[in-house]
C-alpha cells in the first residue's frame, strides 16, 4: 500500500511549545468517516478511495512539536465478536524506516499482537509531551504499548508493560520492523542498489541474512543504506532504536536486504523501555556522529 502524506493537522508546528496530539477514527464503508476522511490531506488508499469493507477501522494519530511530526496508522478489522485487531504503523516523519503498515509486534506468553482486542486510550497533549495507549487484551493479557514524544525533541519514547495470567513462558517477545533509508521501489526494484548496514557503539553489522546477537555494548543500533544517503540526494535518511541491555535478556538483529529486523527479549510481566529515532532528512554520517556522542548511563 502507497501511502500520500501531506499533515494539515500536524502542520500546527508553531514555535508555540507544545505537543499537539491528533485523532481520526475512521469506518469502513461510513460516510461521514469517508468526509471526514477526504477533508484531510491525508490519502491511504490512492485517489478518491476509501474503504469498502464494514468491518474496517482505521485510526490516524499524529503528535507534532516545534521539532518534528509523526504520523501513526492504526488498521484493523472488526472481528465476530467486535474487538478491534489492529496493526500500528508509522508513516511520517519518514515513507521508509520504521515499517508504516507494522513497525511494532509482540508475543507474550505465545499471544501475539494479532490475536489481541485494541483500543486507544489517553491521547492527549501538553507542554511538556504528547502521548497516547494502545492497550491489547486477550482473555489472559493485558498490554499497553505508551508512545510519547516530548516537547522540542526529536526521538520517540515507548513503553510496552504486560500483565498476563498465569504465565508458562518465562520471557516476552518485541518486533522492530524497518525499511532503512528508503524502500528501493519495491523489494525487486531495489534489490540490487540497497546496500543496508547497521551500526553500534562498538561495532558494524553488514548485510549477511544471518542474525546477530547483541551484547551489552550494543545499547543502540543504527539502520541505513550506503547507496540511499541523503549525502548522495537519495533515500530519507537512517533511523535507529536504544534498549537498556540490563533489562533485556536477548537482542537479535537481522540486517537483511530489504526489511531489517530486531527482536527483543524480556521477563515475562517486566515493563520493556525504547527510545526510536527516525532520522529523516539526515545523512548517515550525521547521525552515525550524533548517536556516537550520547552519552549514555544505565
Amino acid at each position: 500500500m502507497r501511502y500520500s502524506i501531506i499533515l494539515a493537522a500536524m502542520a500546527a508546528m508553531t514555535a508555540q511549545a507544545e505537543v499537539r496530539v491528533d485523532k481520526l477514527e475512521l469506518k469502513g464503508a461510513d460516510e461521514e468517516s469517508k468526509k471526514a476522511y477526504f477533508a484531510q490531506p491525508i490519502r491511504l488508499w490512492g485517489t478518491g478511495k476509501f474503504m469498502t469493507d464494514p468491518a474496517e477501522r482505521v485510526t490516524l494519530v499524529s503528535m507534532s512539536n516545534a521539532k518534528t511530526a509523526f504520523v501513526f496508522s492504526l488498521n484493523g478489522k472488526l472481528t465476530a465478536d467486535k474487538r478491534w485487531s489492529t496493526t500500528i504503523g508509522m508513516l511520517k516523519p519518514s515513507h521508509a524506516n520504521w515499517f508504516s503498515s507494522s513497525f511494532f509486534n509482540f508475543e507474550v506468553d505465545k499471544i501475539t499482537d494479532k490475536e489481541c482486542g485494541a483500543e486507544i486510550m489517553n491521547a492527549a497533549g501538553s507542554p511538556e509531551s504528547g502521548s497516547f495507549i494502545v492497550r491489547f487484551t486477550s482473555p489472559r493479557l493485558q498490554a499497553d504499548l505508551k508512545i510519547t514524544l516530548p516537547d522540542n525533541d526529536d526521538k520517540l519514547l515507548l513503553e510496552f508493560t504486560p500483565k498476563v495470567a498465569k504465565p508458562t513462558e518465562p520471557n516476552y517477545r518485541i518486533d522492530l520492523l524497518c525499511y532503512p533509508g528508503s524502500y528501493g521501489g519495491s523489494y525487486a526494484a531495489g534489490e540490487k542498489l540497497r546496500r543496508r548496514e547497521a551500526m553500534t557503539p562498538v561495532r558494524l553489522l553488514p548485510q549477511t541474512g544471518s542474525s546477530y546477537r547483541l551484547t551489552p555494548q550494543d545499547c543502540w543500533v543504527l539502520f541505513y543504506d550506503n547507496y540511499f544517503d541523503i549525502k548522495d540526494n537519495r533515500g530519507e535518511g537512517p533511523c535507529a532504536f536504544l534498549f537498556n541491555p540490563k533489562e533485556a535478556v536477548r537482542v537479535d538483529i537481522n540486517v537483511g536486504n530489504y526489511a531489517c529486523l530486531s527482536r527483543l527479549w524480556y521477563p515475562i510481566n517486566q515493563p520493556a523501555f525504547l527510545i526510536l529515532w527516525d532520522f529523516n532528512g539526515w545523512s548517515n554520517d550525521a547521525a552515525k556522529d550524533y548517536l556516537k556522542k550520547m552519552k549514555i548511563e544505565f
